[in-house]
């Protein structure tokens, strides 16, 4: 997920706490619509079971005004505006806010969006100026607060609240309450909720804690920067963030710039913001503290890598809550946490994961996570039995290897499994590509995102991001993109049986790289899986560490690869392995076909200096691999037989 300081300018919901002031205007509607309103498109006076519709369906509220874009059949384009009457503020100076109670979804239904707009105007409506657009919400009454500048009072006003459904069957919009008065809080910065560092309960030793939350303005005056203040079992450590330009209402995701690297033992975090705007203590300080989380760090089996593969899409208006919840396992679980993204019905699906992982038994929806393919759970709920497996020994430990040609962009890739104990059959291989830090342009690369404003709780980033997250901010990580062995694994990739002390290698098919991945992100997930289907272990590696592996063939190796050339390659019937040793050495030579079966072998005994080795066999055409065994050096060469 992208990292950055993100600032949503907003009406402010629930947070603004109105005390006496002296009152301006009102309406609440309880004796009809006024008679010098107007409203057009849907707009009606109504209350609660006369405008519920099938997803639209406000609590009761008394009489207020509502129009539902639910409720219309085929209902695209649909828009309208309330316009007050006149408000007389000739006798009022100084500024004012305008507060509200509000019901909007702000669902942006299939990633179009529905808006809600308030306008003032000083000329009987001639010509509008925008006071907030309304990005936050829930499916619930929210009071809402938008300041009304210096600029409109002294003269008489009209307000408008403008609704569009963004030209999609959308959800709608309600309001009720209206009041002009003046406001209780001029300066105040409220640590409201922490971000996911928060989430969760444990990590591993040298794992990064990066803590920080969310920010709301509670006052008029607008925040420009703020103190990030951590206490980390009880030193405090202070940052200064600027550059925030946070109006009343908006919120600002905000982090640590320096990551803490997690220790042995518990440690105490407390975040908390202060010194707004540089002026010290702010109008309340009580709100100051977002909270406090512990972690406790965790020793895992050296070997043991658990895979959770999460359903998700960018369709998906919850999936967000995966995106978070695997990027905090990736970061406190680093090289023990195996997290794949698998896509549906996006630019990043691959049908063929998308299928098995929907396919599986008990899948029921988005988002949701296979955890080590013996069941589904909601991505909030992976930690705890991630720290039960992620202790305990596996049947074998997974090694990953690979070669890559450059000009051709062919890989092929081979793990290795070394068992640590003794296993009957039914044991086989899989391995799949991931890619980190995917990018696109166009609205279907857009996150849909129901956690916008904190209505439906915090969510990290998306907290304070638009319902629809554009996609020009938007990076997906963990993402699935190729399936070497299938989803279901490779069958006939280890043996029947397979004794403690044993390793069994095998090659996968050669997958052509497309030329649009970017190998600096790409990773290799080995996946062992058991009898059952379930999974036995998992590891992972980068691209590059597995290309300077280079292929596993059922032993551990030591691997030196300038130890050797193969010329002519290609060749058809013969060829010249030239090889430069340094002292005399045993040398052997293994054939391997592309699926890693042993083809043929020669023993060279023993040599030195520069040799030349004429290789002649009767190979049918296609890719093999020359291991060349040298003492306790292996090196390996792809070479192309052709007929």
């Amino acid at each position: 997920m992208k990292k950055n300081y993100f600032t949503l300018f907003a009406l402010l919901f629930g947070v603004l706490s109105m005390t006496a002031q002296d009152v301006y205007y009102s309406e609440d509607f309880e004796n009809g619509l006024p008679a010098d309103w107007t409203i057009s498109g849907e707009w009606e006076l109504t209350d609660a079971a006369g405008i519920s519709s099938q997803y639209f369906q406000p609590a009761a509220h008394t009489m207020f005004l509502g129009f539902n874009d639910d409720a219309i059949v085929n209902g695209t384009g649909q828009n309208g505006r309330v316009m007050t009457g006149p408000i007389d503020l000739t006798a009022v100076t100084g500024t004012k806010v305008i507060t509200f109670e509000s019901y909007f979804p702000n669902g942006d239904f299939q990633g179009l969006d529905e808006t809600a707009r308030i306008s003032v105007s000083t000329d009987s409506g001639a010509t509008w100026t925008e006071l907030s657009n309304l990005e936050v919400s829930g499916f619930e009454w929210l009071p809402a607060t938008v300041v009304l500048p210096d600029a409109y009072t002294g003269q008489i006003i009209h307000l408008a609240f403008d609704y569009d459904d963004g030209n999609q069957w959308n959800y709608g919009w309600c309001i009720d309450d209206i009041v002009i008065q003046d406001p209780s809080v001029i300066r105040d910065a409220s640590m409201d909720d922490l971000n996911k560092e928060s989430f969760f309960s444990n990590a591993l030793v040298g794992a990064h804690i990066t803590p920080g939350g969310i920010i709301t303005n509670n006052g008029i005056e607008t925040i420009n920067s703020v103190d990030l203040n951590v206490s980390i079992n009880g030193t405090v450590t202070t940052e200064t963030i600027s550059g925030l330009d946070i109006g009343l209402g908006g919120k600002a995701f905000i982090e640590m710039s320096t990551a803490y690297t997690m220790i042995n033992g518990t440690v105490d975090f407390v975040v908390s913001v202060s010194n707004v705007n540089g002026a010290g203590a702010d109008d309340d300080t009580s709100n100051d503290v977002g909270g406090t989380f512990s972690v406790t760090s965790i020793t895992p089996h050296p070997d043991r890598g658990v895979l959770v593969e999460e359903a998700t899409g960018t369709w998906c208006t919850w999936c967000p809550r995966g995106a978070v919840y695997m990027d905090g396992m990736t970061e406190r679980y680093p090289g023990h946490f195996v997290g794949v993204a698998v896509h549906n019905q996006d630019p990043m699906v691959l049908a063929a994961y998308n299928s098995g992982i929907t396919g599986f038994p008990g899948f029921q929806g988005f988002p949701s996570v296979v955890y080590e393919r013996t069941n589904i759970l909601d991505p909030s709920a992976i930690e705890a039995p991630f720290l039960n497996d992620v202790v305990t020994a596996p049947v074998a430990r997974l090694n990953i290897g690979a070669t890559f040609d450059d000009a051709t962009r062919e890989l092929v890739v081979s793990v290795d499994a070394e068992f640590l104990e003794t296993v009957g059959a039914g044991y086989k291989l899989n391995a799949v590509l991931i890619e980190d830090g995917l990018t696109g342009t166009g609205s279907d690369w857009d996150q849909i995102n129901a956690y916008s404003g904190g209505g439906n709780g915090p969510m990290d980033f998306y907290t304070v991001q638009p319902g629809a997250v554009p996609a020009e901010i938007m990076v997906y990580d963990h993402v699935g993109r190729a399936l070497l062995g299938g989803f279901n694994g490779v069958t006939g990739s280890l043996p029947d049986a397979a004794d403690a002390g044993t390793n069994y290698g095998h090659f996968f098919d050669p997958y052509t790289v497309p030329a649009d991945y970017n190998l600096d992100n790409v990773h290799i997930v080995a996946i062992l899986l058991g009898p059952n289907g379930q999974v036995a272990n998992a590891w992972m590696s980068s691209f590059q560490e597995a290309v300077d592996n280079g292929l596993f063939t059922g032993t551990k190796e030591v691997f030196n690869h300038d130890l050797l050339s193969v010329s002519p390659n290609p060749f058809a019937g013969s060829t010249n392995i030239s090889l430069s040793l340094e002292k005399t050495s045993e040398v052997s030579l293994q054939v391997f076909n592309s699926v890693g079966q042993l083809v043929a072998e020669r023993n060279f005994g023993e040599l030195s200096g520069n040799q030349v080795l004429p290789y002649n066999d009767d190979l049918s055409e296609g890719v093999y691999f020359f291991h060349i065994r040298v003492d306790g050096q292996v090196a390996t060469q792809r070479v192309n037989v052709v007929r």
